[in-house]
C-alpha cells in the first residue's frame, strides 16, 4: 500500500466525486426543508447581532426536531461566503461522507492488511443504495457509526497495546460528529461502545474520550452554544413522539417491507449467527465485539421497530455495519472450502483465488444493482 496519508486522499477524493453525484442525481428526503434551515443558521449565527430563533412567529420550529448542526454549520459558511444553498447542503454531506469513507476504509486496512476487505468496503459505503432514500442526516449518520463500530473492533483487536492517544482523539471525534448529527441514534449506540471499550482501555483514555466527545459535539452544534436548554429539550420530545405517540398513523414496518429494502444485511446477520454458534473460534471478527453488535442490534431493532413512527432510517448506522462486515464472512466461508479433488499445489491455490474472487465480484454485482435500481426505480422514499 502507498503511503497512508496518500492512499487517505485518494480514497476521499473518488468517494467524494462519487457522492456528489450521487446527490446531484437523485433527491434527498426533506432536502427542501434542509435547505432552509441552512439559510436559517446563516441568517442567524453568520451576521450580527448573533442570536438563534428556534422557532418563527407562529411557534413553528425552524430548525425541526433534528438539527444536524455537523452539516448545516460548514452548509451554512458556505453559503455565506456566497455558495447556492442546496449545493452548499449537498457539497458538505458529500464532503463529511468522503472522510468517514477514507476512514473506514483505512481503518478496514489496519484490521486485515492481507484481506481485500478494505476496497470491497470501501465499494460498499461509497455506493449504498440506501443513500437513496435517506435524509442529509441520515446519510451521514449512517457511515460515520459504522466506522465507530469499526474503531471500537480495533480497539479490542490492538487491546494487548495501550490505547494511542491519537486513536482516542480520533474516536472522540467520530462520536462527536455523530452526536451533532443524530443525538438519539448515536447515544443509543455510542454509549454501548463506549462501556465495550472501557474494559480494554485505560481510565485516562475512557475519560479521555467522554470529556473530548462532550467537547466535538458542542463545538460541531451552534444550538449548544446558544440555546442549550430549548435544544436539549426538543430533542427528547421528538424522540419520545416518535417512539411513544406521533399523533397520526405511521408507516408499520413488517419483517418483508426490511427484507425487502435490506436483502445483504439480512444474509450478513445470518452468516455471523451461524458462524458465532457453529464455529465460534473461525469468525472472521472477535466474539466479545460480535456479541456486542448483536446484543446492539437487538435493543435498537426492538425498540424503532416497535415504535410509532417507524422509519429503516432509524437503522441506517447498523445496516451500514452489518453491510461492510459481509465480505469478511464470506471470504473467511470461502476459506473453508475444501477442493479434495485437486492435488497440485498451484492449482490449489488458483482455485481459492478464484473462489474468493467470484464471491468479491458477487458482492460488488449485489450493491451495483440494489444502487442502479433504486436510481431507476426508486421506489417511495418516504416510507423508509
Amino acid at each position: 500500500m502507498p503511503n497512508q496519508s496518500t492512499f487517505f486522499l485518494a480514497v476521499l477524493l473518488v468517494s467524494f466525486v462519487v457522492q456528489v453525484s450521487y446527490y446531484h442525481t437523485i433527491s434527498l428526503a426533506d432536502d427542501v426543508k434542509w435547505v432552509e434551515r441552512v439559510k436559517n443558521l446563516s441568517h442567524d449565527i453568520l451576521q450580527l447581532p448573533i442570536h438563534i430563533d428556534f422557532k418563527d412567529n407562529h411557534d413553528n420550529f425552524r430548525y425541526g426536531g433534528h438539527p444536524g448542526t455537523s452539516i448545516l454549520l460548514p452548509a451554512a459558511i458556505a453559503f455565506r461566503l456566497g455558495a447556492h444553498p442546496q449545493y452548499s447542503l449537498l457539497a458538505t454531506i458529500a464532503f463529511i461522507n468522503a472522510l468517514v469513507i477514507a476512514s473506514i476504509v483505512l481503518t478496514c486496512h489496519t484490521l486485515r492488511p492481507y484481506s481485500s476487505w478494505w476496497l470491497i468496503a470501501g465499494f460498499i459505503v461509497t455506493i449504498h443504495p440506501l443513500y437513496f432514500y435517506g435524509t442529509p442526516t441520515n446519510v451521514v449518520i449512517g457511515p460515520t457509526i459504522a466506522l465507530l463500530f469499526l474503531l471500537a473492533l480495533l480497539v479490542y483487536e490492538k487491546r494487548s497495546r495501550p490505547l494511542s492517544t491519537r486513536l482516542a482523539w480520533f474516536i472522540s471525534f467520530i462520536i462527536g460528529l455523530g452526536l451533532s448529527t443524530r443525538l438519539p441514534d448515536t447515544t443509543f449506540i455510542a454509549v454501548p461502545l463506549i462501556v465495550f471499550m472501557s474494559a480494554y482501555i485505560s481510565f485516562q483514555h475512557l475519560l479521555l474520550i467522554v470529556a473530548a466527545s462532550i467537547f466535538f459535539a458542542i463545538l460541531f452544534n451552534p444550538f449548544f452554544w446558544f440555546i442549550p436548554i430549548e435544544y436539549i429539550k426538543t430533542i427528547i420530545l421528538s424522540t419520545a413522539s416518535h417512539i411513544v405517540d406521533t399523533g397520526s398513523p405511521g408507516f408499520q414496518l413488517t419483517p418483508l417491507w426490511v427484507l425487502y429494502y435490506t436483502p445483504l444485511t439480512t444474509i450478513s446477520i445470518f452468516l455471523a449467527v451461524l458462524s458465532f454458534i457453529c464455529n465460534r473460534k473461525k469468525i472472521p471478527v472477535s466474539a466479545p465485539f460480535l456479541l456486542t453488535l448483536f446484543l446492539i442490534t437487538a435493543a435498537t431493532s426492538s425498540l424503532f421497530l416497535s415504535a410509532k413512527s417507524q422509519t429503516l432510517r432509524y437503522l441506517y448506522p447498523l445496516i451500514f455495519t452489518w453491510d461492510i462486515l459481509l465480505p469478511l464472512f464470506l471470504l473467511r466461508l470461502s476459506d473453508q472450502i475444501h477442493f479434495p479433488f485437486i492435488t497440485n499445489v498451484r492449482y490449489l491455490t488458483l482455485a481459492r483465488q478464484l473462489t474468493r474472487l467470484f464471491i468479491v465480484s458477487a458482492i460488488v454485482f449485489g450493491f451495483s444493482f440494489l444502487a442502479v435500481y433504486n436510481l431507476i426505480l426508486p421506489g417511495s422514499a418516504g416510507l423508509i
